[in-house]
């Protein structure tokens, strides 16, 4: 088990590394104008991750083995690192590390919704818990049992009025 403190001088550095890479390599300004700036700012966006996919992956494992295995204080340190960490936290968050289908990426998908804490718009974040929904019926997982697993690991906190993620956590386990 890596200290939290290590984790999060590591989560911190890898910031700090894409801040670098951003700034330097993926910063044009795209033109709204143009009739294909979406197509750009797609392929801008994916440059940057596939560049920085070796350590995106490598920190996504380290969250995912080891934030579960921190007590509440620990983990709540871990949140609040990730929340003010806009690059690793978005490409964090988009990265898959097992299949669509698998329960595994069910699993990595709820303990990086518990990081997330709701993201900047509660709304966003209930987008996401449902399409997970869709998936895990479709892909027949039982995602109130993965989601009681890391109840205990989600945040209390009502970040934007619409509820917190243990109680978005608790209306799916009920529902």
């Amino acid at each position: 088990m890596i200290e939290c403190n290590n984790l999060i001088e590591e989560m911190l550095n890898t910031e700090r590394i894409l801040v670098k890479s951003k700034k330097e390599k993926y910063s044009n300004s795209i033109d709204i104008n143009d009739d294909d700036w979406l197509d750009i700012a797609k392929k801008q966006k994916n440059a940057f991750y596939n560049e920085n996919r070796n350590i995106i992956e490598l920190i996504s494992k380290k969250l995912i083995e080891n934030f579960p295995k921190y007590d509440a204080i620990q983990r709540n340190k871990i949140i609040n690192t990730f929340s003010n960490l806009e690059n690793l936290k978005s490409l964090v968050s988009s990265t898959n590390l097992n299949d669509k289908s698998s329960i595994d990426w069910f699993h990595e998908k709820i303990l990086f919704f518990i990081l997330n804490d709701l993201g900047d718009d509660t709304r966003d974040a209930l987008l996401e818990i449902d399409e997970l929904k869709k998936l895990s019926r479709k892909n027949n997982i039982d995602l109130k049992n993965i989601i009681k697993k890391y109840l205990a690991f989600a945040n209390d906190k009502n970040k934007h009025g619409m509820g917190s993620v243990k109680s978005i956590f608790n209306d799916i386990i009920s529902g």
